[in-house]
């Protein structure tokens, strides 16, 4: 059903923090008119755009360019349609979409198209980066208020930024998905970009891209490409099929070791072939790392599980098909 319709508008992300409360932004109608970010308290049956918003002259927001840690800080990067421009802004509020909102001259490169500081992510209230779609990367260390540039990874040298995810776990981690002539790259960082480290796309990955991504922690994530393509991201698992024999019934054995640093195996059965999950939780019952989510031949199979990027403690797994669900608890002690 239809909420909202802006005529001449396009919106460029939504975020809903619970049931009730969520956020959308988007374009102006036209120039000089206000950007149409937009906030909820109804979830979603009326959304309301706040007076005194800021305003674009020559510019538009971009797709999924913006991050939060809350409702009331946000930021968003924007981009500055004039051909070859030198500077863009990225905007910010400590007061939500309601309050008040500021923004940064941020410096770069631009193309005939324009300067679009297109991705972003914050780790905390004061530590942020963000990168353009002509090879600017620029961090901050005052929520926003000034950026300074930062070096490209290793053997980057023209490429556009797709996307930013960074972590409010204090890990400072930060990613950023790149499109080069070559290809889609994935890097990480932990420094805020003194040092970069690549990580390693699936084929579909390299040729389609990590348009869009979001974390659910350091250890699972999810992402979406181009062509319909759609990622997963986990912890480092090895899954083999155990000889040749189908077993009489299904069956989830308990992990050996147990307890275990930081690697374990984990032991079922399958007699048919069946779309298999195998997903690990905390002891709060929240989703920690997806170890399988296939179709799957009849058999018996070993997955090796690495909890490196997890905190010592009790978690439970789960396997799950159309007939079939079990749950056993291990303890992980570091």
């Amino acid at each position: 059903m239809q909420q909202l319709s802006i005529p001449g508008g396009f919106f460029n992300g939504i975020h809903m923090f619970d049931m009730n409360r969520g956020m959308i932004t988007g374009d102006p109608t036209a120039n000089g008119q206000p950007y149409q970010n937009r906030t909820t308290t109804d979830g979603g049956t009326t959304w309301i755009l706040p007076t005194g918003m800021f305003t674009g002259s020559n510019e538009f927001g971009v797709i999924n360019a913006w991050d939060w840690l809350d409702s009331s800080r946000v930021w968003i990067g924007s981009a500055n349609i004039l051909a070859n421009p030198s500077t863009a802004k990225i905007y910010r509020t400590t007061t939500g979409f309601s309050g008040t909102w500021s923004f940064a001259t941020v410096a770069g490169t631009g193309t005939t198209a324009g300067l679009y500081y297109q991705a972003i992510a914050f780790t905390d209230a004061n530590n942020g980066m963000s990168a353009s779609n002509n090879s600017n990367i620029v961090k901050t260390t005052d929520g926003g208020a000034t950026w300074t540039a930062v070096a490209n990874p290793p053997g980057v040298t023209v490429f556009a930024a797709i996307n930013m995810n960074g972590f409010k776990d204090g890990s400072n981690i930060i990613r950023m998905s790149i499109n080069e002539t070559t290809g889609y790259r994935m890097f990480r960082t932990t420094n805020y970009g003194t040092s970069w480290i690549e990580e390693t796309l699936p084929p579909q990955g390299v040729l389609n891209g990590v348009q869009h991504m979001r974390f659910i922690n350091q250890n699972l994530g999810y992402g979406g490409g181009g062509f319909g393509t759609f990622y997963v991201y986990g912890p480092s698992t090895s899954i083999s099929q155990n000889g040749t024999e189908i077993p009489g019934s299904y069956s989830l054995s308990q992990n050996f070791p147990n307890p275990f640093n930081p690697s374990t195996t984990i032991s079922f059965n399958i007699p048919t072939s069946s779309f298999v999950n195998l997903k690990v939780y905390n002891s709060l019952g929240k989703e920690v790392a997806l170890l399988v989510s296939e179709q799957l031949n009849s058999g018996s199979y070993n997955i090796g599980f690495d909890a490196s990027g997890l905190n010592s403690g009790v978690y439970f797994y789960t396997l799950e098909t159309s007939d079939f669900r079990d749950t056993k608890k291990m303890l992980l002690i570091k």
